[in-house]
């Protein structure tokens, strides 16, 4: 099943739907799951300004979220600066 990609989307369903708890501070407000290629989570920030601020952050993310989603889910955080909208 894992290499149907089973797996990594319940995994990443679950990282979406409950990304304020399995976060915490300063993530759950900063920021919001985009994106999951393997073990590699992308995040994209609520402002350029917190983008450098939260990448100092994501080895500890990393570690918080295989604490509670099992070791391995989650390998890399990537830290993106908001997209634009409107134009």
């Amino acid at each position: 099943m894992d290499r149907l990609g089973v797996v990594e989307a319940s995994l990443w369903n679950r990282i979406r739907d409950e990304w304020e708890e399995l976060s915490g501070s300063p993530w759950a407000t900063q920021t919001r799951p985009i994106g999951m290629h393997g073990a590699k989570l992308v995040l994209e920030a609520t402002s350029a300004q917190a983008v450098a601020m939260l990448r100092y952050g994501t080895t500890g993310l990393a570690h918080r979220l295989n604490a509670q989603l099992g070791d391995d889910a989650v390998s890399e955080v990537v830290v993106k600066p908001p997209s634009r909208q409107g134009g």
